[in-house]
Parts: C-alpha cells; sequence; structure tokens
C-alpha cells in the first residue's frame, strides 16, 4: 500500500500576494475614508455649536434670565454670558457675567461676528443665520445654522 503525500497547507506565494491585494485596496480606500472622517468631523462640529445655543436657551427659561453668546469670527471663540449690564443692547457688554469660553471646534470659520441672546421666555433677541466653514486637504465644507427669533429655535439648515 502505498502513502499518499498531502499537500496540505499555505505557501509563502500566497501569503505575500493575499499581503499585496489587501495593501492595494487600502491604498485606494483611503481618499474615501479620510474625506468621510472630515465630514463626520465637520457634523460633530455643527452639532456642538447647537448643542450650546440650546444650552444657552434652557439656561434662560431655567434660571428666568437672559443668557447670549456672542461669536467672535477672529479670535475662534463663543463666549456663553449673562447679559446683565445693557439689557437693551443685546450683546456681550465689557463687565457682564462669562459663564464659559469655548472654542469653535477645530478647523471652524464663521463669516461675520454676532452676539444672540434668549430671554426667558425661550426667545431669541433675534432671527439669525450664519454660515461656517472648514477646510482640510483642499476640500472645504461649509453648512448653515438658523436660530429663530420668535422661539429661539435653533436648526441645522444645511450639511454636507
Amino acid at each position: 500500500m502505498k502513502m499518499l503525500k498531502s499537500n496540505k497547507g499555505i505557501t509563502i506565494l500566497e501569503i505575500m500576494a493575499v499581503v499585496v491585494i489587501i495593501g492595494i485596496m487600502a491604498a485606494l480606500a483611503y481618499p474615501q475614508f479620510d474625506a468621510s472622517m472630515n465630514r463626520l468631523r465637520f457634523r460633530g462640529g455643527a452639532k456642538d455649536i447647537v448643542s450650546k445655543l440650546r444650552l444657552a436657551r434652557s439656561n434662560a427659561i431655567s434660571e428666568k434670565r437672559l443668557y447670549g453668546i456672542a461669536f467672535n469670527s477672529g479670535g475662534g471663540v463663543m463666549i456663553t454670558f449673562i447679559d446683565s449690564l445693557n439689557l437693551s443692547s443685546s450683546q456681550y457688554d465689557f463687565g457682564d457675567p462669562i459663564v464659559k469660553i469655548d472654542t469653535f471646534p477645530n478647523g471652524f470659520n464663521l463669516a461675520t461676528s454676532f452676539n444672540i441672546v434668549y430671554r426667558p421666555n425661550g426667545s431669541a433677541s433675534q432671527t439669525q443665520s450664519f454660515t461656517f466653514s472648514s477646510s482640510h486637504n483642499e476640500t472645504t465644507l461649509t453648512g448653515e445654522i438658523n436660530i429663530l427669533a420668535s422661539t429661539g429655535r435653533t436648526k441645522i439648515i444645511s450639511l454636507p
């Protein structure tokens, strides 16, 4: 009776071929993955800004005080404050108590600086739409947030 030798197993050449194929597929997928990650970071940053606006509105309602956020496009900061000095101005005045200072999400830019103040009934000082953008790897993403004065409702209008 003859014993046949079995050729079970994987050769080093087959392993190398699989590694090369996986490497080529990863190299082709990376640009799309990077673009998707940038879009996700951008959306997260937009939601972070909306969250801060909604928190200021909530604080105004719960504490029955004027709460506002001053957006400084040049400095890249959002100043949450209690409007207590010049109540008719609906803006941040030197001496208004500062609740918190936040920076814009990484890479975010605003076209203009502005203030929004929430009243104890939840309404806002003005209807405001503002555009923000972020650039990464020669790609610019833009979005828009809207604040309705009568209700103080904050909504993301457009995102990529």
